[in-house]
């Protein structure tokens, strides 16, 4: 008892000194209670003995009765209630049962009896006795002839009356003070109980004011953690259910309010998918096994990083990453909760994304320069070098055209092709050299300009990320000098020091047309074979070799992309497998003409009509009436292709750059083809005048 005391602390103890307190009072009350019913008892029995003694001194005058047979019936009557009174005097003083009336019998226990009551009892007994030895003859004889023995009885009787009565009355007058004596200590009690009571009620209001003082400090000490913790907390009990209380930032995390009582995989449903609800069920019945180990349980969270759909501050749904982690509560050995934190983990899942594409790239970087070193070490530094003032002359140009469109000389939209066509070149000569970081530098330059396609309007500032793109090219064109700068010299030094993989003569300018033609149909699933006459540094003017090479260039990308079929489409149209692009540079009456053939699937006229009313050149009526040789003037104009964008066919650039670079150069292209059958493209230079073979 005193442990437990001890345990539950003041209040308990106050609480039971009350109870005490409140036993003792009531054993008081209840005895003083008992007293004063026992002393209304005694009333009764008094009052009995007090009545019957009148009856019998009136019955005792009526035994002298002239009647015989009323003399006899009071001496009947005399007899009865003076043993009545005897009898009572006895209960009285020695205690015992008494009958007030028929039915009703009270009892006196002598115990109960206070020394003034068995005082007066005993004195009113002995005031009965000359009275009940009075009566005596006259009741014993059959009547009392003599008048005067009776007067003699009455006389006796008279004296002792007094006597007898005032000793009843004193006696009734001890029973009322006692019963007085108890009913005022009974109100004493009680009046005690009630102050009793009420100190305790307040003493009660007082400890209940600091507890709950404490209680409520505590409770908002709890709501201002719960307030600041920065993870989403909560109880969690058996049946799935949220405690109670949880802290703010769960509301905001779950983007749910009033989550108190409200089941937690319900909860749950809307946001992942059913069987990670099932499993996140399984796993929580899991951790309330008292036998299951925790840590080990804890490797097995389904929840530990899941993704889910919730409603962002504008109201659209958005994936976020949340991770729930379970710890258990224990009470006295046994799993009573759950303990569950969530915290928004997207940006460390982003970062983590965002880490391993920053590793995926890097070691793509990594590739893209060994294979860029495995390239040079492969190429004539000399021809690469060449290769790199052509290429820096093609940037310049591009940079030049964005110039004239900053002055206002030229419009934006022909400064989108303007720079679309020497970076289309640069893009197509560094992917037959094989240096894809060059190639991919201006891949990217020409993503930039083909959004600048789609776009209703243009703006000078439009242009500032290409010429970011463009700045990339010089730097990427600065490595590779500087790699070529430190590769060994293969004239002084010795043979051991050479790379290990043997270097791969250039030739010519135009021996990249046979890599190129490797590369790309490679890339787009094909085979095809690039079939070369009088086209090489020997036969080709030296002022035609960089136009006829950009051209070249351009229609071989153009028949691998558009002419030349996958070998099933070839098989099908009873074909070889291996298509074959011829390219001739053969000396004309007036110049000299660059002929590439491919035989491939031809041009597509009625692809091409389509292709102009998706692009908005022309209504379907209008090119319904387009005849061939509109429909092919259609496939030189800048922007326009029938193939989507790609490496391989450019982005609607590569005939315009042909007729382009033709132009510049003096000459014009024709076109003839043959539907399924093949494509022709000539390129007709005119001999240069003179001054312009003397300037060259």
């Amino acid at each position: 008892m005193r442990n437990l005391l001890r345990r539950f602390g003041p209040a308990a103890r106050l609480i039971t000194a009350f109870v005490a307190l409140t036993g003792l009072l009531f054993a008081l009350t209840l005895d003083d209670v008992r007293g004063i019913r026992e002393n209304g008892s005694n009333v009764q029995v008094a009052g009995k003995l007090r009545l019957d003694a009148q009856r019998t001194l009136r019955w005792l005058a009526e035994a002298g009765n002239a009647d015989p047979a009323a003399a006899t019936a009071a001496r009947v009557e005399l007899a009865r209630y003076a043993a009545s009174v005897a009898q009572l005097t006895g209960v009285l003083a020695d205690g015992g049962e008494a009958q007030i009336a028929p039915g009703n019998t009270v009892r006196v226990r002598a115990e109960a009896l206070t020394e003034d009551t068995r005082r007066i009892a005993g004195e009113l007994r002995a005031a009965w006795a000359p009275i009940a030895q009075a009566v005596a003859p006259v009741v014993a004889a059959d009547g009392v002839d003599d008048a005067a023995e009776l007067a003699a009885a009455m006389q006796a009787v008279a004296a002792t009356e007094s006597r007898f009565n005032g000793t009843t009355s004193a006696l009734l007058a001890a029973i009322g003070g006692d019963s007085l004596a108890k009913a005022n200590r009974l109100r004493m009690v009680g009046g005690a109980g009630a102050l009793a009571a009420v100190g305790f009620f307040l003493l009660l209001v007082w400890l209940y004011s600091r507890e709950f003082g404490r209680v409520r400090a505590a409770k908002r000490e709890t709501d201002e953690i719960l307030a600041a913790v920065p993870a989403g907390l909560f109880l969690l009990d058996r049946t799935g259910r949220i405690g109670a209380n949880h802290s703010a930032r769960l509301g905001e995390l779950l983007q749910q309010a009033h989550l108190a009582g409200r089941d937690f995989f319900t909860l749950l449903a809307p946001m992942v998918a059913p069987k990670t609800v099932q499993t996140a069920r399984d796993f929580v019945e899991l951790l309330f096994g008292d036998r299951v180990h925790e840590e080990l349980v804890a490797q097995l969270n389904p929840l530990d990083q899941v993704e889910v759909l919730l409603p962002s501050e504008s109201g659209r749904m958005e994936n976020r990453f949340l991770g729930f982690g379970f710890r258990r509560v224990r009470h006295e050995g046994r799993t009573e909760a759950l303990m569950v934190t969530v915290t928004d983990v997207s940006d460390r899942v982003r970062l983590a994304r965002e880490l391993d594409v920053a590793a995926g790239e890097r070691d793509a970087q990594l590739e893209r320069l060994l294979d860029m070193l495995a390239t040079l070490l492969r190429l004539e530094p000399g021809s690469v070098q060449d290769r790199l003032a052509r290429w820096q002359a093609l940037v310049e140009d591009a940079n030049a055209a964005l110039k004239r469109s900053a002055r206002g000389n030229v419009g934006l939209r022909e400064t989108v092709n303007a720079v679309f066509r020497p970076i289309h070149t640069l893009k197509s000569e560094a992917g037959a050299l094989q240096l894809g970081m060059v190639a991919q530098r201006a891949a990217a330059v020409e993503k930039e300009l083909a959004d600048l396609r789609t776009r209703p309007e243009l703006a000078g500032n439009d242009f500032l990320p290409v010429t970011v793109r463009l700045d990339e090219l010089y730097a990427q064109f600065d490595a590779i000098r500087r790699v070529l700068a430190r590769l060994p010299d293969p004239v002084r030094a010795p043979q051991s020091a050479a790379p290990t993989l043997p270097p791969v003569a250039t030739g010519d300018g135009f021996g990249l047309l046979d890599r190129l033609c490797q590369q790309v149909a490679g890339e787009l699933g094909k085979q095809a074979i690039l079939r070369r006459e009088g086209l090489d540094d020997g036969n080709v003017p030296p002022r035609l070799r960089e136009p006829v090479l950009e051209i070249a260039t351009q229609l071989l990308r153009n028949a691998l992309a558009h002419g030349i079929e996958p070998p099933t489409a070839r098989v099908q149209r009873h074909k070889p497998p291996l298509g074959t692009v011829r390219m001739t540079f053969e000396r004309a009456s007036d110049g000299w003409d660059l002929v590439v053939h491919d035989d491939g699937a031809g041009i597509d006229f009625d692809a091409v009509r389509r292709r102009a009313v998706e692009t908005g050149r022309c209504s379907v009526a209008d090119a319904a009436a387009m005849d061939a040789r509109a429909l092919a003037a259609l496939l030189f104009e800048p922007g326009f292709s029938t193939a989507s964008a790609g490496e391989a066919a450019g982005r609607g650039v590569g005939l315009d750059l042909v007729r382009h670079v033709a132009a510049r150069a003096g000459g014009r292209v024709s076109l003839s083809t043959a539907a399924g059958r093949h494509a022709l493209f000539r390129v007709h230079f005119a001999d240069a005048p003179a001054s312009a073979v003397r300037a060259a």
